[in-house]
């Protein structure tokens, strides 16, 4: 997002793309719940399909509250990711550990195995967790 340093790292498209794809799920699912409904099956009179529509509603009202969090920790991320690996990678202290054990790995497989990558995947897992 333009404009603002805070925002810089947030991908509009890949937060959009999410919440799209998420609410179609979410519809997806709440339609087939209503499809496959036994009691739709056993009797389909008016007074059955509202209750059975009110289930669903409350069930598709929480998923949406919970795909609302998934959006808002989605954006949390990608706004706090970056800056956070950044100051914690890229610090004289973080530097003077990881630099001699990425020396001390053997030239044969250095391209395999990088210390600094390692710590960087494991800084990734735990701020996507």
């Amino acid at each position: 997002i333009a404009g603002s340093p805070a925002l810089a790292h947030i991908s509009v498209s890949a937060v959009t793309g999410a919440a799209h794809d998420g609410l179609h799920t979410l519809l997806d699912n709440a339609l087939y719940t209503l499809e496959t409904s036994e009691e739709l099956k056993e009797k389909a009179d008016e007074a059955s399909v509202l209750k059975v529509w009110g289930d669903v509603q409350k069930k598709l009202l929480n998923d949406s509250k919970l795909l609302l969090i998934q959006t808002y920790n989605q954006i949390l991320g990608m706004s706090l990711k970056p800056p956070v690996q950044d100051t914690l990678l890229q610090n004289d202290a973080t530097k003077a550990v990881t630099e001699p054990l990425d020396a001390a790995v053997p030239e044969a497989i250095a391209d395999y195995i990088s210390v600094s990558g390692l710590l960087d995947e494991l800084l990734d897992s735990v701020l996507d967790a």
